[in-house]
């Protein structure tokens, strides 16, 4: 007859065997925190945020304030729209540096470059005075290079120069209080070139028939005749006078057009610096060339006379 310890030792034995063939073959029980994110820190492609703070390629933010997932932009580079549609923040303007001998100017120029970083086309607009190669050729990174730094005023403009631009301003806009920058690449560039005398011609023209390229535009509010200031001598005679144009006798019906043609202008050096300007034109005679005289003056290229 067995004794009893060992029928004991038997039955530990047996009970042992089964609850190792249980848990062998029984089912796991879930308990409700399978498929989360555990402390490991790791994340399961969600966009979720781990421990550590970092987050997939869904575009939420980081502790660190920066966007994952998304291109990084230059600091002048414009604002495009994300996935849902909205405008990113606009790029930060430059803040213009004064110039010591017209605190005027910094603040009239500020209203300009403002408009540049925020929204060009407006540019077309405000600065009508302008010549449209001006108003749509705008290198905003160069601009913004060359106005941080100290302007440099004299007698009719005010300057800022940086490394790739030169940024001037002309006193009648300062004192406007919205000043369109007149930009060039170095200094060797004249501030005023052949598209502003061209642009200078066609506005004086488009006010003798009757329409001016912008309401408003009037030799009495922004003068294109030269006002005198130097002997008009283009011809280089040495006896200059005043410029025609500012005497009874000037030929205001050689200026009577209809309508300017769109083929480009023909412009021609003179001696003493003045600018011939051949514009063609639908007369009533028909079609012809006008031809105009300009020089630099005050605020830009103005008008002498015509031939």
């Amino acid at each position: 007859m067995p004794s009893p310890v060992r029928s004991l030792a038997f039955a530990a034995v047996a009970v042992a065997g089964s609850l190792i063939l249980l848990a062998a073959v029984a089912p796991r029980w879930d308990d409700g925190t399978s498929g989360l994110p555990q402390d490991s820190g790791a994340q399961d492609g969600s966009g979720a945020v781990d421990d550590s703070g970092a987050v997939d390629d869904s575009g939420a933010v980081d502790d660190s304030g920066a966007v994952n997932g998304a291109r990084d932009r230059e600091p002048n580079e414009p604002a495009a729209p994300d996935d849902s549609g909205l405008l990113a923040p606009p790029p930060l303007r430059p803040v213009v540096a004064p110039a010591a001998a017209d605190p005027a100017a910094a603040a009239a120029l500020q209203a300009w470059v403002d408009d540049v970083f925020a929204d060009p086309r407006v540019l077309d607009e405000r600065c009508a005075l302008q010549a449209p190669s001006r108003r749509t050729d705008v290198d905003a990174e160069a601009i913004a290079a060359a106005v941080t730094r100290p302007g440099i005023a004299d007698p009719y403009a005010v300057t800022w120069t940086g490394d790739d631009a030169i940024v001037s301003v002309v006193r009648s806009d300062v004192a406007s209080g919205y000043a369109c920058g007149y930009v060039r690449s170095s200094e060797s560039d004249p501030m005023f070139g052949p598209d502003d005398a061209h642009w200078a011609v066609v506005r004086y023209l488009a006010r003798t028939g009757g329409t001016p390229v912008f309401p408003g535009d009037s030799e009495t509010t922004y003068p294109l005749v030269c006002p005198g200031n130097s002997p008009w001598d283009p011809d280089g005679t040495g006896s200059g006078g005043l410029p025609p144009l500012q005497t009874a006798a000037a030929p205001s019906a050689r200026v009577d057009v209809d309508a300017l043609s769109s083929a480009q202008p023909v412009t021609r050096v003179l001696p003493g610096g003045y600018l011939e300007v051949s514009v063609p034109a639908a007369t009533e005679s028909g079609d012809e060339t006008v031809t105009a005289i300009t020089a630099v003056g005050p605020d830009g290229y103005c008008l002498g006379e015509f031939r």
